[in-house]
C-alpha cells in the first residue's frame, strides 16, 4: 500500500519465541493490574510509571492513554512544575510514534498534551513558539517517511491552528511595547523625576515576539511588526524565522507579513514535486484557495475580486507536467477538475427564480442554502403590481421556511411526505416558502397582480479552515426579476423563453455560463486534453475531463453547439464505461444528465414554437439519473 512492499514474515527460532511469550505474559499481567487500578481511580506516580512501561511495550492501547490523561488531570504529578511533566509526556509519545505512526490513540493523546503545553506557555510567547516549532519539525520528518499519513496531516493542521492563536495572543504585547516606546520618545527631551521608571507593558516588551496579527486577521496570515530601530542604526535588518518560513523584517520600514498560506503552498509543492501522486498535498492546496465566509454581513459585490493566493495559469502549467508524466494517475486529475470546471469551489449562491403557486411565493436558489432565521434577519420582498391605476410597489416582510415536511406545508400545494423535522433546526435546501408577516400580505401574490419581484435575504455559510476549525459567516443575497406564475394558463407558459432566450431558472438547470476569464481557461485546457488524447486515446481520466470541459465551454454557445457537445459527451461516457467497468454507475449517471439536458432543450424549442404546450417533459428511461434540481 502507498508503494510500500509488505515484509515477509520471518520465523523466529525457539529461543526468541519463548522470550516473546514471556514478555506477553508479563505485559498481560501488567495490563490487568492497570485496568484494576483505573477502575479504582488510583491516581499516583507509581501507576503513572506503570503505564509508561506498559505503553513502551505496546503503544496501541487507547485505554492506557486515557488513564494517563486522568492521572495528569488529577494534579498528583504536578509538584509545581506541570510544564516538565508535559514535556516528558511528549518524549514518551515521540518514542511511541517511532514504533507506530498510524495509531489514532497516540495522535489523539499528543494533540491533547500539546494543547495543554501550549496553554502553559502562552504567557511566554517565545517558549510557546519553540514548542510549536518542534511539532512542525516532527510533522515534516514523518511526512518525509510517508507523505500520505493522514494522521500527521491532521495533526499538522491542528498545530497550524495553535500558531494562529499564538499570533492573536502576541498582538497585545506588541501593541503595549509600541505604546511604551512612543511614550519614552516623547518624554526624552524633558527628563523628569520618575520618568526612568518602566511600566508593566514596557517591562514585558523585552520578551515580546517578532510577529503580531493585523487588524483583520485572515486564516494563516499574520503581520510582523518590526522592532523599533536603534538610534545609531535605523536601517538594520533582522531575520524573523517562524516554523521554517524566513521573512526579512526591516526595522525602518512598515511591517512585513508572515503568510501561513504561503507556508502551506510551499510544503504541498515540495511534497508533490517529490511524488505528485499525493492526494493529501493536492487537497491542502485546494483548502488554502477556498473562499471562506466573511465574518460580517457581506454582500455578493463584497465577495468579488478576492485576491487569489496562486497564479491559475502557472498552476495549470505545473499540473500539466504531472498529467503528462503519468496520465492515468487520479490525484492530479482531481485537482485539475477542481481548478477548472468546479471553479475552485468559489461559486456563489444566488436566487435562480421566484414563483407563485396558490397565492404563495416560493424562492429557489442555485444550490442548497441555509437562510438566517430570527427577528433580526427578516426577508424583504418588494412586489411590483399592475392594476387599473398603473404599476405600484408593495413591500412585504416575512420569513422563509424550507420546502419539506413541516406542519404549515400540509395544507399547501407544495409539500413532501417525509420525516418531520423541528422548525428550529438548520436545513439546507434549494426551495423556500415565503411566510409574510401581517394581515393582507398574501393578496400581494394574487395571480396576474404581481409582475416583478425584488428579494433581499441573508444566508448562513459554513465551511472549515485549513486547521479544521469552523468558519461561519453570512452573505446578503438580492434578486430582481419577473415572477413565474405556476397557476398560469397554458398560453402563458412560453413566456419563460420569450424572445428565444431562456429564463434564469431554465438556464441554471441547463448549465451555468462561465465568465469570460473562466471561459478562456476552459478552452485552453480543453485543447490541452485533446492533444493528450491523441497520444493516449484510452486514458479514462482525460476522456472524462474532455467531456466536462466541452460541456462547460458549450454553455456559452448557441443551442446547436450545445446539442452537438452533449451528444459527443454521451458517446465519450459510453467509451469510458467500457474502459472503467467498476465505475459504470458513475458514468451512467453523468450520461443520463447529458440526455436530460438534451430533452429539456428540445421540449423548450417546442414550447417556443407553440407545439409543445400540451406535451409533458419526459425523463423516462434515464437509468442512473437521480439528481433533479430544484427539488419540489
Amino acid at each position: 500500500m502507498h508503494g510500500r512492499v509488505k515484509k515477509d514474515v520471518v520465523e523466529l527460532p525457539p529461543e526468541e519465541l519463548a522470550k516473546q511469550r514471556e514478555q506477553v505474559r508479563t505485559a498481560r499481567s501488567l495490563f490487568g493490574k492497570l485496568l484494576e487500578q483505573r477502575q479504582a481511580q488510583a491516581y499516583s506516580q507509581q501507576t503513572f510509571d506503570m503505564t509508561s512501561k506498559a505503553l513502551q511495550f505496546h503503544p496501541e492501547f487507547p485505554t492506557l492513554w486515557g488513564y494517563r490523561r486522568e492521572i495528569l488531570l488529577s494534579g498528583e504529578l504536578a509538584n509545581g512544575n506541570s510544564k516538565a511533566v508535559l514535556e516528558a509526556e511528549m518524549k514518551l509519545l515521540e518514542k511511541a510514534l517511532r514504533r507506530s505512526q498510524k495509531v489514532y490513540s497516540i495522535w489523539f493523546h499528543r494533540k491533547w498534551v500539546v494543547e495543554r503545553l501550549f496553554d502553559l506557555c502562552r504567557a511566554d510567547i517565545q517558549a510557546a513558539k519553540k514548542a510549536l516549532d518542534i511539532e512542525m519539525e516532527l510533522c515534516e520528518k514523518l511526512l518525509e517517511v510517508d507523505e500520505r499519513n493522514f494522521h500527521c496531516w491532521n495533526y499538522r493542521a491542528h498545530v497550524m491552528g495553535l500558531m494562529h492563536r499564538l499570533v492573536l495572543d502576541a498582538r497585545p504585547q506588541a501593541q503595549a511595547k509600541s505604546d511604551a516606546q512612543e511614550g519614552q520618545e516623547v518624554a526624552t527631551p524633558c527628563k523628569q523625576e520618575g520618568m526612568e521608571e518602566q511600566t508593566d507593558a514596557a517591562k514585558a516588551s523585552d520578551g515580546s515576539p517578532a510577529f503580531a496579527p493585523p487588524d483583520r486577521v485572515l486564516p494563516y496570515q499574520t503581520e510582523v511588526p518590526p522592532e523599533q530601530p536603534k538610534k545609531d542604526d535605523g536601517a538594520s535588518k533582522e531575520a524573523a524565522v517562524f516554523a521554517g518560513a524566513e521573512v526579512l523584517v526591516d526595522k525602518a520600514e512598515p511591517p512585513s507579513q508572515v503568510d501561513f498560506v504561503d507556508m502551506d503552498l510551499k510544503l504541498s509543492k515540495q511534497l508533490i514535486n517529490r511524488n505528485f501522486s499525493n492526494y493529501s498535498a493536492w487537497h491542502l492546496r485546494a483548502l488554502v484557495q477556498q473562499r471562506l465566509p466573511q465574518d460580517g454581513q457581506a454582500s455578493q459585490g463584497d465577495l468579488q475580486g478576492l485576491q487569489d493566493p496562486i497564479d491559475i495559469a502557472g498552476e495549470l502549467d505545473w499540473v500539466q507536467q504531472g498529467i503528462y508524466t503519468e496520465p492515468n494517475d487520479q490525484s492530479v486529475w482531481l485537482y485539475h477538475h477542481w481548478l477548472t470546471t468546479l471553479g475552485r469551489g468559489r461559486s456563489q449562491s444566488h436566487i435562480t427564480h421566484c414563483a407563485i403557486l396558490d397565492n404563495e411565493l416560493f424562492i429557489f436558489f442555485s444550490e442548497p442554502v441555509c437562510v438566517c432565521s430570527g427577528s433580526n434577519f427578516e426577508v424583504i420582498v418588494t412586489v411590483s403590481m399592475s392594476g387599473g391605476r398603473g404599476a405600484t410597489k408593495l413591500e412585504v416582510r416575512g420569513a422563509l421556511r424550507p420546502l419539506g415536511p413541516d406542519s404549515a406545508g400540509r395544507g399547501s400545494a407544495v409539500h413532501r411526505w417525509t420525516r418531520k423535522l423541528p422548525l428550529g433546526r438548520r436545513r439546507c435546501v434549494h426551495g423556500w416558502r415565503f411566510i409574510p408577516v401581517g394581515a393582507g400580505s398574501r393578496s400581494a401574490f394574487a395571480p396576474w397582480t404581481a409582475t416583478q419581484v425584488e428579494v433581499e435575504v441573508m444566508l448562513e455559510e459554513f465551511t472549515s479552515h485549513v486547521d479544521g476549525t469552523q468558519a461561519h459567516g453570512r452573505q446578503r443575497i438580492t434578486f430582481f426579476g419577473p415572477l413565474i406564475h405556476c397557476d398560469a394558463v397554458s398560453s402563458e407558459v412560453g413566456s419563460a423563453t420569450a424572445g428565444g432566450a431562456t429564463s434564469s431558472a431554465v438556464a441554471d438547470i441547463l448549465l451555468a455560463r462561465p465568465s469570460q476569464d473562466c471561459l478562456g481557461v476552459l478552452e485552453c485546457e480543453l485543447a490541452r486534453v485533446e492533444e493528450l488524447l491523441e497520444m493516449e486515446p484510452e486514458c479514462r481520466w482525460a476522456l472524462l475531463a474532455r467531456g466536462r470541459l466541452a460541456t462547460a465551454v458549450a454553455a456559452c454557445s448557441g443551442s446547436g453547439a450545445m446539442d452537438s457537445a452533449e451528444k459527443a459527451v454521451i458517446k465519450g461516457y459510453e467509451k469510458i464505461a467500457e474502459l472503467d467497468a467498476p465505475r459504470q454507475g458513475f458514468y451512467a449517471e453523468a450520461r443520463a444528465a447529458s440526455l436530460a439536458r438534451l430533452r429539456l432543450r428540445a421540449w423548450l424549442q417546442q414550447v417556443e414554437g407553440g407545439r409543445g404546450l400540451g406535451t409533458h417533459l419526459d425523463f423516462s428511461g434515464l437509468s442512473g439519473f437521480r439528481d433533479i434540481a430544484p427539488p419540489m
